[in-house]
């Protein structure tokens, strides 16, 4: 199921980046320096978690699309929280037209921290987000 990403999953992990993110894929450089933050759900999808200090980063969380509303995301989010249990806060920045991404976010108790203009690629903004830890779920709900 859940388990840490391997040198071996590199080319998925690369293609799999650039047909979700598209125009905002990582670079397969990026994607290897992030393989020892990364957590892979073989054929279904991923999650990038970085811990600093007291403060953790979701960078990513993919989903593949014949996974997606199957609690995919939930599952990676949950096996990426446990792995910053110990910090204070949890932050992540979503683009502020992925509606559904929002909603899961939000359902999670995220909130609107700031918004970064012109973030991505296209132009569009990003909404930074935060969770604080107290609030951190044992698993998120299905999506």
């Amino acid at each position: 199921m859940i388990r840490p990403a391997e040198p071996a999953d590199l080319d998925w992990l690369v293609a799999t980046e650039a047909a979700i993110f598209a125009g905002d894929a990582w670079s397969a450089a990026l994607v290897t320096d992030a393989l020892s933050d990364t957590l892979i759900w073989p054929d279904r999808g991923y999650v990038v978690l970085t811990v600093a200090g007291e403060i953790a980063d979701l960078h990513r969380i993919a989903v593949l699309p014949q996974a997606r509303r199957t609690g995919v995301a939930g599952e990676l989010l949950a096996a990426a929280l446990g792995r910053a249990e110990a910090t204070d806060r949890l932050l992540l920045e979503v683009r502020a037209d992925n509606t559904g991404a929002r909603a899961f976010y939000a359902a999670l108790g995220f909130t609107e921290a700031d918004r970064r203009r012109r973030y991505y690629a296209d132009g569009t903004d990003a909404l930074v987000l935060l969770l604080p830890g107290s609030r951190y779920p044992e698993r998120p709900p299905a999506q």
